[in-house]
């Protein structure tokens, strides 16, 4: 069996974080929990029943972005040693029976295809299985000689579009992406809703808060600078968001300042944390 390390991302746990880490904990060799938290957490872990030996706690103390931390988490299991990790959203988790078969199929995948960089599961009804172009960061299984290769998850990124962006990096250098359609993982997507639109037809609504308006149409303009190529559909999506805004969501005029921000703050190539 391939030796496996797990990256698992906090911002403001409770218990049920614990819970989700433990529906993998048995299938990885070591956890990685970075938290960017203002807070210290640790103490979340007394009780737990985790080896302090399998499970390492780095509280940043700050939230310094999604990209950080994970390249953080990366990093440290480069130095353990470890060539695979595996990255978590902290409100991801696996029932049983699908971790089971994900590492099974994991395993047949990188001894069947050379290249692999990410080996991942289904999020959604529409992904199709085997090479794929892009998949979201939680749940992957990640080569960690593809991610050094490729200088891991951009920071100045913070939170949007840092999956995406990795993963263009490593099909433009030559690795390959495989989800595997028929293992599925449990993932959250915050507050998003459906609601019914003209003729029948129905919008998924994210209702994300006003800061992460301005991560996403700043990314999506940086990224589809970086990636013509793949990211074809990245202005209608915008527009998209837009009108999903003034339809649907509260706050809407400072979603609308954050978005006009964020368009400019790409033109000015002003990237980081919101500020």
């Amino acid at each position: 069996m391939t030796a496996l390390s797990c990256v698992v991302v906090w911002y403001n746990p409770s218990r049920n974080e614990l819970s989700n880490i433990k529906s993998y904990y048995a299938h990885v060799d070591r956890v990685y929990i970075i938290d960017n938290s203002e807070s210290d957490n640790s103490d979340l872990l007394i009780t737990s029943g985790f080896s302090a030996e399998k499970v390492k706690y780095y509280p940043n103390l700050n939230n310094v972005g999604i990209a950080s931390a994970l390249n953080k988490g990366c990093l440290s299991a480069i130095e353990d040693g470890f060539e695979w990790v595996m990255t978590m959203d902290q409100d991801s988790s696996f029932p049983e029976h699908e971790i089971t078969k994900f590492i099974y199929e994991f395993e047949a995948t990188i001894k069947q295809h050379n290249n692999i960089a990410i080996v991942a599961p289904r999020t959604s009804e529409l992904q199709p299985h085997g090479f794929v172009e892009k998949v979201i960061t939680s749940g992957n299984i990640v080569n960690l000689q593809a991610y050094n290769y490729v200088g891991g998850f951009d920071d100045e990124l913070f939170i949007d579009e840092v999956d995406h962006d990795f993963c263009f990096k490593l099909i433009k250098a030559n690795y390959n992406i495989y989800l595997l359609s028929d293992v599925r993982m449990a993932h959250s997507l915050g507050n998003s809703k459906i609601h019914s639109f003209i003729f029948g037809h129905k919008l998924h609504v994210m209702h994300h808060n006003p800061v992460r308006k301005y991560y996403i149409i700043r990314n999506r303009l940086v990224v589809k600078k970086r990636h013509p190529e793949y990211t074809r559909r990245y202005i209608k999506d915008n527009i998209y968001l837009l009108i999903c805004i003034m339809l649907f969501e509260s706050d809407k005029w400072q979603k609308i300042i954050n978005t006009v921000k964020g368009y400019f703050d790409y033109k000015k190539n002003k990237l980081g944390k919101f500020k």
